[in-house]
């Protein structure tokens, strides 16, 4: 089930809105779920990063295995070309079956959601 943080964000939780706000009332809530993503706007959604590191997503969206050149300039955060095997859009860039991340494959080239925390910096 979805809900609702503050800013847009999205989670994935067991219960809904309703619930966590009563649970809430009882006692500390420190997250209402796995978050998912945020809203940026009405046509624009940004998946979490570790929404692409749960299994089951993985395992249910598009996605692309990355020879070891493109994983590593993933893994710097660096811009990939279009993914020619993936299509547009949100796409699960995997190394040896492995899900790394998120990449937006849009035309002529694949935007790099991988968290700057994360990042190799060598």
């Amino acid at each position: 089930m979805w809900s609702e943080g503050t800013q847009g964000q999205r989670y994935i939780s067991p219960f809904s809105t309703a619930e966590i706000e009563e649970l809430s009332r009882h006692v500390r809530v420190t997250s209402p779920g796995h978050p998912a993503g945020i809203d940026k706007d009405k046509k624009l959604f940004i998946p979490h990063h570790g929404l692409s590191m749960i299994q089951s997503m993985a395992d249910t969206q598009p996605s692309v295995q990355a020879d070891e050149e493109t994983a590593l300039r993933y893994l710097r955060g660096h811009a990939l070309a279009q993914l020619p095997d993936a299509p547009l859009g949100w796409v699960i860039i995997r190394y040896k079956e492995a899900a790394l991340g998120w990449v937006k494959n849009v035309n002529g080239r694949a935007n790099n959601l991988y968290p700057d925390a994360l990042r190799i910096r060598t």
